[in-house]
């Protein structure tokens, strides 16, 4: 009846139907969510909803961020909307609300999050300002060896697991290209020491580090429910690190491994 799925691609459709801020479906509440959150939870740090229209194959890790972080804010929202008198039940909340319960979901959310963080970004960095970084001697081939350290470190998470929760493991996986990449430093830096974003639920237009606090909330959990799913997380993390490497291995990505230029 509820159609609830664990399929984390569908909860991030789902959740961007109903509480993205641009309204853009029907049945979702986002305008009169942001309303409500700034009268009763003002001040509360809402992560963008990454919309979820079309196909793309880093979906559930941009959109678990959100998901992670305004859970609580949505949870208490979800729980007011439903229990007002309707003529209709709202099957979507209804949905959402159950998957925001789910300790099994909750560590999705934070294992995707933490995969966003740790490789998705800077390979995306790597990949997509590979034109303006020859003058440090990288080139398309350079990519192969940051695909060959993506592969290394998923192969040292199946073998222990708990590095999932190891911070300074899963944040400094791209560190050697630190101090070889001059504009990678100063992105890296930028991310996690300077990007703001806008406390939607606030009038005085303040701003937090959106970045700093989500790496912060992934690695030290001050909220229980969150702290809670560290195991459960480790058994994730196996699951996950082993389809990456299978992904490489037995899709095309391993045709871009610097070793196998180099055979």
């Amino acid at each position: 009846k509820l159609r609830v799925t664990c399929v984390y691609s569908a909860i991030a459709r789902a959740w961007d139907k109903f509480f993205s801020l641009c309204a853009n479906y029907p049945k979702g509440q986002g305008e009169h969510f942001a309303a409500w959150l700034r009268v009763n939870k003002p001040g509360t740090p809402l992560y963008h909803v990454v919309g979820a229209q079309g196909s793309r194959h880093d979906l559930c890790l941009m959109a678990a961020p959100a998901i992670y972080m305004n859970r609580y804010a949505c949870f208490d929202y979800a729980s007011y909307v439903l229990r007002l008198p309707k003529k209709q039940e709202n099957i979507l909340l209804r949905c959402l609300f159950v998957l925001m319960t789910s300790e099994e979901i909750i560590s999705q959310s934070r294992l995707f999050a933490i995969l966003y963080i740790s490789f998705c970004l800077p390979m995306r960095w790597l990949a997509a300002k590979t034109p303006e970084l020859g003058q440090w001697g990288w080139g398309p081939i350079s990519n192969g060896d940051a695909i060959d350290t993506l592969r290394e470190k998923m192969m040292d998470i199946v073998d222990d697991p708990t590095k999932i929760l190891d911070e300074v493991f899963m944040m400094s996986m791209f560190s050697k290209y630190l101090d070889m990449l001059p504009p990678f430093r100063k992105y890296w830096d930028h991310l996690f020491e300077k990007k703001q974003m806008v406390v939607v639920a606030s009038e005085s237009g303040a701003k937090v580090l959106q970045f700093a606090e989500l790496r912060k909330e992934l690695f030290h959990p001050s909220d229980p429910t969150n702290a809670a799913t560290d195991e459960r997380l480790v058994q994730l993390a196996r699951v996950a690190a082993q389809g990456i490497l299978n992904e490489l291995q037995l899709g095309l990505g391993w045709k871009q491994f610097a070793i196998t230029w180099s055979q």
